[in-house]
């Protein structure tokens, strides 16, 4: 038994220590994980409770005992969550991601924190691959488990997460694991056939990585393999979903027998996973787990599941389809569910004693959807004979009949091609139809490997031998592995053959060695039937043991792999193959779904009727029987028409399930050798089978399913009597009863609900028959009555419930079963017991089972009542007989009475204890004919209501019409004949006017029931009515609302090709006649062009269009000229083409109108002087006018009768500069304004098929400044209108607060909370996604969000709960939910919300938090809009970025409800806002706009384009000159006075600026950095200290001389101007304390939190010059920090924006150290001169990553360098001190050569600049500081420069990396040079020192080519391996923070290989892409000698590389393209 246990511990994939020896150790180095560790000491200690767990190893949500009486739900961990303990399984678990979500929301709530992230979970529970902190800053990838994947945290969300098989092949790369990366699929996760290279010499992993990548020649054929590695042998195995090896599934793959391909050497594979060496690997591995599992693939997770709950004796096992997949239904024990294709259970299916009809058998209830969809809303016009809903088109969507699909017929199945590859006669003797399908899904993964085949294959006999590497599936059909296989796979063929017994794999009692084994093989001259081996017969034909539990069938799998290989070698393979990869993938997604599909329609019969409409059965499959237009015909179980069924006029027989297995059975013998025997079902006349059937010399009797009564065998020929259908049915009715009263025990049935049928002595029906249970159960109840030790009488309610009490018993085994009995003291129930005193005397006969003294009541026999107890009996455990007992007790009893066949006759039950009455044989055909007149009765009382009977009807259908005189009615009675006629006319018009009619009946008569029944309001929906435009002319666009189906129509109203659309949220853009045209025209001339020399023009001739789509009037074409129609291109008489003028529309249409070619219905108003239309046309007949547009259209809306409308255009221009409103018009009309004032009273009217999406709201237009007085119209108003594209449900219910809470102010906290927590318990009851099945498949829509549960206090006892359920029609498909109709259906119906009600009704929705219960109020109210109501409703609406049009106008019949928000607006709440000033929007739908950029803003609401930002110069009306940036120049002339002045950046005048000569914009912009101080500024002192120097100007603009020289001037801070008549003098001064006094007012003490803080009111300063005269006297000063420049340090304290920090992240490195922020308080605390200081401050908004933003100036007290030493107070700490140890600062660093430095003084630097005094510091101080303020700057500074710049101090300065590098991808730094802006004097730069662990994840890109790149670094990596090159590459660009990514490359692979690490700035234009079939040619993709295809070679980008660049990194611009 121990070595059982272990078997089955390796054989689920026990991990093993990391040891790279592959033999040793099997399993890949992933641990077992702690599910998996519990399980097996659990086992292995035999204990009640084994953990159950999933096949990645985690815990499964549910959990039970061994037995399954009591189940529970855990944690991640496998902890049991409280209060989830219950009998069974739970309804409802909680995933790992809620349970998490759950406990941090009560954890934040009991410890009072807040919450900075939730895990978002995905509708199935699962981690959402991309987390984020709740204000979506930052995100993350996780795993499966929700644990953060290293190096994918960045700002904004991923766009792509690294799944388990990449994480995997990357951490080899970092060194971890072995040197043999994974294979991985096209999505990240592990092929399910691993394979690896083993060293044979040591037995130690293949290094793949490096030699993939050093030799990758050798991987291009085995021989060159074999060649570079002799000594290398195959490893393959199946792995589960991480990758780890499924033990017993290694095979060691020899490598010297295989042949090179012609497949080998065409492309190299950039991995070996791409490679034609793995490719023959994995089939070769496949093949032999064909013969050793049967199946042609790897064990799916089912199956792990299935295996592993078997072999631990887990209560629940999955069950598998033969493919794998999981079952639809599943069960445990009694309990069955439905399951999605992961094998989760889907809420809301679970049934008890019976399984629940999932979408496996739902395939008739989709068809039926699909055709009453046709039926009620398919087109009935004009497109009847090309209907949309039967195109070719909604193939894409879902087919009617999809076994049978057109395409898939034609191509294989009409053409014969399957018949010739015989693949029929495979299906007859395979016992599995799914081998072949795998294997070609195998052989041939995708269609470019099948379509390489075909372009590389010319002789079919070579196929197989290319795709396996030599004659392999030959040798593995007949068993010869010698040469193929190694001795040291995993897999025991000792053991597998043993089963066998073949004598040579067998030596005495020990196994021989598997090579001895495998070079035994077998006879390949052996029959399928035998095999010859040691002179012993082997028989094949009979099942063994394989891996995983598999059954295997020798014979079948040799069949198999025979087959396989003789198909791959006939010439129809290749043609098959063809015309398989022609299939779209849209139809079937491999080519192992074609061939399903092939396979599936060879019995595709006669396609009904495009409106037949299939029958269902209640649980969804079809009826046996179909029928339309008056023919019938049979079906099997997926609707395929039985061939030779179809009659006409009646039903016809169809073959029974007898006659069904009679004919298999036939064909089967049919094939197979001469001597077989099978067994041939007999059946009688009607179909049945026959009781009694015989085989070989045995014969036994049958019930009605054909299925063997067991103990009713006897040998032929001896007499025999079988159960009777009377007694069949007794049977199963017993056993049906006995299942409900164990499986509802607490509400036992009454006795008229139980039925079990009473048969005659001879088997026959009683005539007779009675409800109530058998006369053995009455006499059982006595028995239990006079054994109650109470004396009173037990209820059959109380009897049951004791009984059931008995069951925990039952479920153990029969002895504790009577034990139980002997313990209660009523052992005497069973006569059998009542002579045993004590269970010690019962004989050990009597507790083995044995009937000692068979009784007639089998209820009274302990054994036989044990077994019904238990659920152990399938059979009627008595005698046949028991069934013919007659009947007592008729007083609770009703009887009736039945016909021969036991059906009952109506009208004959009597009441209980009363006889009914029986008919005689001819009251029984008088009955029926009594019954059809009462028919007819109520058919009459039906159509009373309406002048047309029902009945009629019918007559119709069938072509019979009954005149007024044949029905006697008089001449005018209601035209009942017109109806007539309409249904005689028969077809499709008469079908759909019935279905029609009927709908709107019954909806009518449903609406009428209203609100007080409760009833579901019915959505009122049409059918397809076309659209036409103002004009009568078709849209180009047509849309029905009912089923989401939009296409193009042309001119004609024919649908265009490849045009209809499904619920797409974008319009379709459909092409005008004349585009359409165009196009023609243009394809017309290339084809004429290749094949004529010199067409004529008119061949060739190209319609010219406008923009808007319609023609151009005047066409040309050559020589020749002519007037069309606008609208439909057509030539306009009278013949115009010897003009160049066309006449106006409006003369055209007029002079149509007078000859009656057209009919407008009015006579046009023309306008003479252009031909066009007058604004104002009038209807004289009708007495109406309106207004119209320049084509004629009518406005909507300007109608008006007996009178003239004002259709007056609008004086005012549009915003924007923008010509007209596009799809409307503005109309005015002149009255008088506020004030007198003229003014236009405008409104603005949309065009037919248009919307406004703004309020209509009134707009006046001022004539006297031509300005609008209100908000001006938007040009972009007017939209069409589109479908629409939600639908939602809402529902109220409140929650009841446990005794204790009360929702107050303190309990609010958790009001969040409770909306996660309920919206997760919805999530997991399954009522966030609907599940629609479609054809078999069930379709899952998510209906839930993060606002679908509102929660607020109602009261202090009570909590309100909104849900809100929102269904995003674009997320169905049509094939699954048709129309609008059957999405209404499936949300209010009980599969969401109909379910969601019984729940609350029924009070079983409750939470359990914290130890508490909060159960819901059963009352339930339906949100309509703003209030309640008691009925469902759906609401449909739109998606964000769109306008609902909740109903459409009187004029626009458009039934579409949503309009796209326009340009320069943005949706809120369905509604469209214009962007308001400073604002603008560029994409239509968008939820927000765009801030114009800094000093900039918009003329208006509702920009439209970034154009439309414009500065304040552009908007001045002054007549101001701007700059090209749009700023005001600096230089301006007054256009009255003609004077220069300038102007400062604010827009204001420098007024002494204004000179009458010209001035520059250089002299303005000098001038601009001064102002003119007023005269209370100065102080004329004759103390006044010296001038720094003294100018005389020329006479020629004197004053801007000055200005210039002192501008010049660093000593000249502010200049003194004096004017004695001409002369003009300049006095510069400098700033020292003598040249300004400062008085301060205000002052407060002990302020900003400091006792030594003083503050000052104000602070006023005036300059001093010298005295002099005043008025002729004006001082000029420099712009700037005056003040500050006189202070010693620090003299000035700036702080940018961004470096406010949070208290909690402060760092002592920061730029602005001694500096705290408390953002949430606002407040800031400085450390200065050792006190502190509190300030609060508000952080300054729109501040610029440019721009220095000073919070607060703090000044230094007494202070001044120039003129007085230091203060003492201030200079105790000034002196910065490094912060690191001088050894440690100068060991980070190393000098730089200077020769390597490019000084260039306009290169723009990044930089950072001190000043350290040479008072305070030496000069190696000086460089010491300097370093040390480098390393505090990690991610800024690389290198520190330290230059003596002035005898006053040194100055440091520190730079971001400054190498420049050439685009030239080398190994060598030659190319790269470090460019400064000056020259420096000592440099240093930082050492390289890399992380040991990468920080961010980097993606490859899936291109060979980046144009434009930006290099950063070159750095060699040859002298390493490969994978630590790459490790140290990803560090390399972790460490700069202006990497943006990296090329990993070998840039001369001709020469040997030098690889080489490419840090770079900028990724470029990525060219050439690497995926298969997405190589565009446009630029020069060439093969280089740069290597950059093979794995890990190429380029790869840093995660979020575009959003994180710090703003010092150097800018990069992206090269341009010139076509060519």
């Amino acid at each position: 038994k121990m070595a059982l246990v272990l078997w089955v511990f390796s054989l689920l994939g026990s991990a093993y220590p990391v040891v790279a020896n592959i033999f040793e150790y099997q399993v890949d180095a992933q641990p077992l994980r702690p599910c998996e560790l519990q399980r097996e000491r659990a086992f292995l200690k035999q204990a009640d409770y084994v953990s159950q767990c999933s096949e990645d190893g985690s815990f499964q949500t549910v959990q039970c005992q061994n037995d399954g009486r009591f189940c529970w739900c855990v944690d991640v961990n496998g902890r049991e969550v409280p209060g989830s303990r219950q009998q069974g399984r739970p309804m409802v678990c909680l995933s790992f991601c809620q349970l998490h979500k759950q406990q941090i929301l009560l954890s934040g709530y009991i410890n009072s924190t807040d919450t900075t992230y939730l895990p978002q979970c995905q509708d199935s529970g699962d981690y959402a691959p991309v987390q984020c902190d709740l204000w979506q800053v930052q995100c993350w990838c996780v795993d499966a488990e929700g644990m953060e994947v290293y190096g994918t945290r960045q700002l904004g969300r991923p766009t792509q997460c690294p799944r388990s098989c990449e994480i995997r092949n990357r951490r080899l790369l970092h060194g971890v694991g072995d040197k043999s990366p994974p294979q991985c699929s096209a999505d990240g996760e592990f092929m399910p056939v691993q394979c690896k290279f083993v060293n044979t010499t040591d037995m130690m992993i293949f290094d793949l990585i490096h030699s993939y990548n050093r030799f990758p020649e050798a991987f291009v054929t085995f021989s060159s393999f074999r060649s570079r590695f002799p000594e290398v042998s195959g490893y393959c195995y199946c792995a589960d979903s991480q990758g780890r090896e499924l033990a017993e599934t290694g095979l060691e793959l020899l490598l010297d027998e295989i042949y090179d391909t012609i497949f080998a050497g065409l492309d190299q594979a950039s991995t070996f996973t791409d490679s034609t060496m793995y490719r023959i690997l994995q089939r070769r591995f496949l093949a032999v787990q064909l013969v050793i599992s049967g199946r042609f693939r790897c064990p799916t997770k089912c199956e792990v599941e299935q295996f592993a709950a078997t072999s631990f004796g887990h209560p629940y096992i999955p069950s598998c389809h033969r493919n794998g997949d999981y079952q639809a239904v599943q069960c445990q024990k009694e309990v069955c569910w439905c399951v999605d294709a992961q094998g989760a259970e889907i809420p809301g299916t679970r049934r008890q004693g019976q399984p629940p009809s999932c979408a496996e058998d739902q395939s008739c209830a989709s068809e039926r959807q699909q055709a009453l969809s046709r039926l009620y809303f398919g087109t009935s016009g004009y497109l009847s004979q090309q209907d949309l809903f039967s195109s070719e088109e909604r193939q894409v969507f879902g087919s009617t009949d999809t076994s049978c699909p057109p395409m898939i017929k034609q191509l294989f199945v009409d053409s014969g091609l399957l018949r010739s590859m015989a693949i029929e006669q495979y299906q007859e003797f395979s016992a599995s139809e799914s081998l072949l399908k795998e294997a070609i899904r195998a052989v041939f993964p995708s269609r470019e490997l099948a379509q390489l085949a075909l372009q590389f294959t010319t002789n079919p006999k070579r196929l197989q031998q290319n795709l396996f590497g030599g004659t392999f599936l030959v040798n593995v059909a007949q068993f010869n592995l010698s040469g193929a296989l190694g001795t040291r796979g995993t897999f025991n063929f000792s053991q597998f053959f043993q089963q066998l017994g073949l004598p040579g794999f067998q030596n005495g009692d020990a196994p021989t060695t598997s090579a001895k084994l495998l070079s035994v093989g077998l006879d390949s001259n052996s029959t399928p039937e035998t095999l010859h081996a040691s002179e012993k017969t082997v028989a094949m034909n009979h099942s063994v043991m394989g891996i995983f539990g598999f059954k295997v069938n020798i014979q079948e799998n040799q069949n198999a792999l025979k087959f396989l290989a003789s198909l791959l070698e006939l010439p129809e393979f290749l043609v098959f193959l063809q015309r398989a990869v022609s299939v779209p993938e849209d139809v079937a997604r491999d080519l192992g779904d074609v061939l399903e599909m092939v396979l599936s329609s060879q019995a595709c019969g006669q396609t009904p009727g495009r409106l037949f409409v299939p029958s269902c059965t209640s649980g969804g499959s079809y009826e046996e029987i179909q029928c339309f237009a008056g023919e019938c015909w049979c079906v099997d179980s997926k609707g395929k028409e039985l061939p030779g069924s179809r009659v006409r006029g009646g039903r016809p027989r169809c073959p029974t399930e007898c006659e069904k297995q009679r004919a298999l059975m036939r064909r089967l013998a049919g094939s197979q050798p001469a001597g077989s025997s099978f067994f041939v079902p007999t059946c009688t006349s009607e179909g049945y089978f026959l009781p009694i059937q015989c085989f070989n010399s045995e014969c036994y009797c049958v019930d009605a399913e054909g299925q063997a009564i067991p103990g009713t065998q006897s040998t032929l020929g001896k007499p025999k009597q079988c159960p009777s259908p009377c007694q069949l049915q007794a049977e199963q009715a017993f056993l049906r009863t006995v299942q409900s009263l164990l499986s509802n025990s607490s509400t036992p049935p009454a006795l008229s609900n139980i039925y079990i049928p009473q048969c005659s002595a001879s088997g026959q029906w009683r005539r007779v028959q009675c409800d109530g249970p058998p006369e053995q159960a009455f006499e059982w109840y006595d028995r239990w009555n006079t054994q109650n030790s109470d004396g009173q009488e037990v209820t059959p309610a109380k009897l049951l419930m004791r009984i059931l009490s008995y069951r925990e018993a039952a479920s153990r085994n029969f002895s504790l079963f009577l034990q139980s009995f002997y313990e209660a003291d009523q052992e005497g129930i069973f006569p059998e017991l009542t002579q045993y005193p004590s269970l010690q005397d019962v004989p050990q006969a009597l507790l083995e089972g044995a009937l000692i003294q068979p009784r007639e009541n089998i209820l009274l026999e302990p054994y036989l009542f044990w077994q019904i107890l238990s659920g152990e009996v399938s059979r009627y455990p008595g005698s046949y007989s028991d069934f013919n007992v007659p009947l007592a007790h008729f007083d609770l009893r009703s009887c009736w009475c039945v016909d021969e066949a036991g059906q009952e006759l109506n009208g004959t039950r009597a009441e209980s204890g009363k006889i009914p009455t029986c008919p005689g044989s001819c009251e029984e055909v008088k009955f029926r004919v009594l019954q059809f007149i009462k028919e007819t009765e109520e058919i009459v009382l039906a159509s009373n209501s309406s002048s047309f009977p029902l009945g009629e009807s019918f007559l119709a259908a069938k072509g019979i019409q009954l005149t007024n005189d044949e029905l006697s009615l008089p001449p005018l009675y209601p035209s009942r004949e017109a109806f007539s006629e309409k249904f005689l006319r028969g077809g499709e018009y008469a079908i759909l006017l019935a279905a029609r009619s009927t709908l709107n009946f019954y909806r009518g008569r449903r609406a009428s029931l209203g609100e007080s029944a409760g009833a579901v309001s019915p959505l009122q929906l049409d059918p397809y009515v076309p659209q036409c435009d103002a004009l009568g002319s078709w849209m180009p666009l047509q849309c029905h609302t009912g089923t989401g189906y939009c296409w193009c129509v042309d001119e004609r109203g024919e649908l265009i090709p490849a045009s209809l659309t499904a619920r797409s949220s974008q319009r379709p853009q459909c092409p005008t006649s004349c585009e359409r045209s165009r196009v023609n025209g243009l394809l017309s001339a290339w084809k004429q062009t290749g094949s004529q020399g010199n067409p004529a023009p008119g061949v060739l001739f190209t319609p010219a269009c406008l923009e808007t789509g319609e023609y151009i009037r005047l066409q040309a074409s050559g020589m020749s000229t002519w007037c069309v129609d606008p609208a439909s291109g057509e030539a306009t008489p009278p013949d115009t083409n010897s003009s160049a003028q066309c006449p106006g529309l409006c003369d055209v249409l007029r002079s149509g109108a007078l000859s009656r070619r057209v009919g407008p219905g009015y006579l046009p108003a023309c306008e003479a002087h252009d031909g066009g239309f007058s604004p104002v046309q009038c209807d004289l007949a009708q007495g109406s006018c309106w207004c119209t547009l320049d084509s004629g259209e009518e406005v909507p809306g300007t109608r008006i009768v007996g009178s003239k409308p004002v259709c007056e255009s609008p004086q005012c221009p549009l915003p924007f500069s923008a010509p007209d409103v596009a799809g409307g018009v503005v109309l005015c009309e002149t009255t008088s304004g506020p004030g007198g004032a003229v003014v236009q009273q405008c409104q603005l009217l949309c065009r037919q098929g248009h919307q406004s999406v703004f309020p209509s709201g009134p707009l006046m237009c001022s004539l006297e400044s031509q300005r609008w007085v209100s908000p001006p119209p938007s040009p972009q108003a007017c939209q069409r209108p589109q479908l629409w594209q939600t639908v939602q449900t809402r529902v109220h219910f409140q929650l009841l607060l446990p005794p204790g809470k009360m929702c107050s102010a303190d309990y609010a906290g958790l009001l969040q909370a409770f909306q996660v927590l309920i919206q997760d318990e919805l999530t997991a009851r399954g009522f966030c996604q609907i599940q629609v099945k479609t054809f078999g498949t069930l379709v899952s829509s998510p209906v839930c969000d993060d606002s679908s549960v509102q929660v607020g206090c109602l009261t202090s006892e009570r909590l309100g709960v909104n849900v809100t359920w929102k269904l995003r029609l674009e997320d169905i498909s049509v094939a699954s939910l048709p129309d609008l109709q059957s999405i209404e259906r499936i949300l209010l119906g009980q599969d969401l919300l109909g379910r969601f009600t019984d729940l609350i009704q029924r009070g079983k929705f409750q939470l359990d938090l914290d130890s508490k219960t909060f159960s819901a109020d059963t009352f339930l109210y339906f949100l309509h809009g703003d209030h309640f109501g008691i009925s469902p409703r759906i609401r449909l609406g739109c998606l964000e970025g769109f306008y609902r049009v909740s109903t459409p106008s009187e004029d626009n019949q458009d039934p579409l409800g949503c309009v796209k928000c326009p340009e320069g607006s943005y949706s809120q709440d369905e509604r469209c806002v214009p962007c308001p000033a400073g604002f603008y929007q560029e994409r239509a739908g968008s939820s927000a706009c765009v801030p114009c950029p800094r000093g900039r803003t918009t003329v208006s609401t509702g920009a439209f384009s970034w154009t439309h930002c414009v500065t304040d110069c552009q908007r001045n009306e002054a007549g101001l000159q701007c700059d090209q940036d749009g700023q005001y120049r600096a230089s301006q002339k007054d256009r009255d006075s003609g004077e220069a002045f300038c102007m400062d950046s604010e827009g204001q005048r420098l007024q002494w600026s204004q000179s009458e000569t010209p001035l520059s914009d250089s002299q303005c912009l000098m001038m601009r950095k001064f102002e003119k101080l007023p005269e209370a500024k100065v102080l004329f002192n004759t103390d006044a200290p010296a001038i720094v120097r003294s100018r005389v100007p020329d006479l020629d603009s004197p004053l801007v001389q000055c200005l210039a020289d002192c501008a010049d001037d660093e000593a000249c801070s502010f200049l003194a101007v004096s004017t004695m008549g001409l002369e003009v003098s300049c006095d510069f001064y400098s700033w020292t304390s003598d040249n300004f006094a400062c008085v301060t007012s205000g002052q407060e003490q002990d302020t900003l939190g400091s006792s030594k803080a003083t503050i000052f009111g104000s602070l006023m300063c005036q300059v001093k010059v010298r005295s002099g005269n005043s008025e002729s006297l004006a001082v000029y000063v420099k712009k700037g920090p005056t003040i500050c420049g006189l202070l010693s340090s620090p003299d000035i304290l700036l702080c940018h924006i961004n470096d406010w920090r949070d208290t909690s992240n402060i760092q002592d490195n920061a730029t602005c150290s001694g500096i705290m922020y408390d953002q949430e308080s606002g407040q800031m605390a400085l450390n200065l001169g050792g006190q502190k200081f509190l300030k609060g401050l508000a952080p300054l908004e729109s501040a610029k990553d440019t721009v220095t933003s000073f919070q607060q100036v703090y000044l230094w007290k007494d202070s001044d360098m120039r003129s007085r030493p230091e203060s003492m107070g201030c200079g105790r700490d000034l002196v910065l001190r490094p912060a690191f140890p001088v050894d440690a600062t100068t060991e980070l660093f190393s000098p730089v050569d200077l020769t390597r430095v490019i000084v260039n003084a306009s290169h723009s630097l990044p930089s950072q600049q001190y000043w350290l005094f040479t008072h305070l510091f030496s000069a190696q101080q000086a460089n010491l500081w300097c370093l040390s303020r480098c390393i505090e700057e990690p991610a800024f500074c690389q290198i520190a420069d330290i230059t003596e710049t002035t005898p006053l101090h040194f100055t440091c300065f520190l730079y971001p990396e400054a190498q420049v590098c050439d685009n030239v991808m080398e190994s060598s730094a030659k190319g790269c040079n470090l460019i400064l802006p000056h020259q420096p004097k000592a440099l240093f730069q930082k050492k390289v020192v890399l992380n040991e662990r990468v920080k961010n994840f980097y993606t490859r890109l899936p291109f060979q080519k980046l144009s434009g790149i930006s290099i950063r670094d070159k750095i060699p990596m040859s002298g390493k391996p490969i994978s630590n090159g790459f490790f140290e590459c990803e560090r390399l660009c972790d460490r700069d923070p202006c990497c943006t990514g990296f090329g990993f490359l070998n840039v001369s692979q001709l020469q040997g290989g030098e690889v080489t690490c490419l840090t770079l700035n900028s990724m470029g234009i990525q060219t050439c892409s690497t995926e298969s079939g997405a190589t565009w040619r446009i630029l020069d993709c060439d093969s280089e000698d740069t290597e950059v295809y093979t794995h890990p070679f190429g380029w790869y980008q840093k995660p979020d590389a575009r959003n994180d660049i710090p703003s010092f990194c150097p800018l990069t611009a992206l090269p341009s393209f010139t076509e060519k």
